[in-house]
C-alpha cells in the first residue's frame, strides 16, 4: 500500500528513540525539515506517554533556525530515573509524541517504542541488565507466536520479510525478533559491483531506520544462506557492520 500524507513547510523525519537504562535516560534524535521556500523559526517539544494514555516524560522545549538548503540534526534528552520497561513478561508499549511548530502551523509525529535495553557481557545477552536465555525458531505465520509462547516458551524468532505486520506483533507480544537478510548475489563487473553495494547499503539503511524503534528487534543478520561463498563474509561485514556501530 501507500500513502500521501500532507505535512506542514517544516516538519521532523527519521525519529529515532534511544533508551538507555544504565544511564537512566532517554535519548530522540530527529531530522527538522523546511520545505518552504524562506528560513523559518521553529519550536521543537517532545513527550513521552504510557500505554493508558498519561504523560510520564517531558523533554525541554528546543528553539531553531530551519534553513530550506539542508535538514537540521535534532537530539533531545531527558532523564529518566524509573522508567517504565518493555520486557519479554510485560511489553509495555510507550508512545512519544514529536511537535514542531513553525509560521503558525503545527506538525505532530507519535511513535510507538519500548524503553529497553539489550547488551552483551561476555558470552551472555542481557534485556534490562539480567540475563537472558533465548529459546529461537522460525514462526512461519504472526498468529503463532503468542501460542507458542505459552505452550513451548519459545521467546525469539526469525521474522520472514513478507510482512512487516509480524514485527508490530513481537513488540505487543514480548518475542524478540532477529532480521535476517535472504541471498545477496554479487555481480562480476567491477563496475557494476560498486553501484550494487551503494543500493544495498541505501536499502538496508531504510530498513534499519524503518525497524529502529521496534523492542522487540534484537539482533540483524546479513548474507543468510551464502553457502560455500566464503569469501563475502569480509565484504558483507565491512559494508553492514558500520550501519550499526
Amino acid at each position: 500500500h501507500a500513502w500521501l500524507v500532507s505535512r506542514p513547510e517544516v516538519f521532523a523525519d527519521q525519529i529515532l528513540i534511544d533508551p538507555s537504562l544504565e544511564k537512566k535516560r532517554l535519548t530522540l534524535r530527529a531530522s527538522i525539515l523546511n520545505a518552504g521556500p524562506h528560513q523559518a523559526r521553529a519550536t521543537v517539544s517532545a513527550s513521552v506517554f504510557d500505554p493508558e494514555g498519561r504523560e510520564v516524560l517531558k523533554f525541554r522545549e528546543q528553539n531553531l533556525e530551519a534553513g530550506t538548503d539542508e535538514p537540521i540534526d535534532l537530539e533531545m534528552v531527558k532523564r529518566w530515573r524509573r522508567p517504565i520497561l518493555w520486557s519479554l513478561e510485560s511489553p509495555r508499549l510507550l508512545r512519544l509524541r514529536l511537535t514542531v511548530t513553525a509560521n503558525g502551523q503545527t506538525d505532530v509525529t507519535d511513535t510507538r517504542f519500548g524503553f529497553r535495553e539489550i547488551s552483551i557481557k561476555g558470552r551472555d545477552v542481557l534485556l534490562n541488565g539480567a540475563h537472558l536465555t533465548i529459546f529461537d525458531g522460525t514462526m512461519p505465520v504472526s498468529e503463532n507466536f503468542r501460542f507458542l509462547k505459552r505452550v513451548f516458551g519459545q521467546n525469539a524468532t526469525r521474522t520472514p520479510w513478507v510482512s512487516y505486520d509480524s514485527v508490530l506483533i513481537s513488540d505487543e507480544e514480548g518475542i524478540l525478533t532477529r532480521m535476517v537478510n535472504g541471498n545477496i548475489p554479487i555481480p562480476k563487473k567491477a563496475d557494476i559491483r560498486k553501484r550494487y553495494w551503494q543500493k544495498v547499503t541505501e536499502l538496508q539503511l531504510s530498513k534499519t531506520r524503518y525497524l529502529y524503534n521496534n523492542p522487540s528487534v534484537w539482533m540483524w543478520v546479513v548474507g543468510n544462506e551464502l553457502g560455500g561463498a566464503g569469501s563475502l563474509r569480509k565484504p558483507l561485514l565491512e559494508t553492514f557492520r558500520p550501519l550499526y556501530t
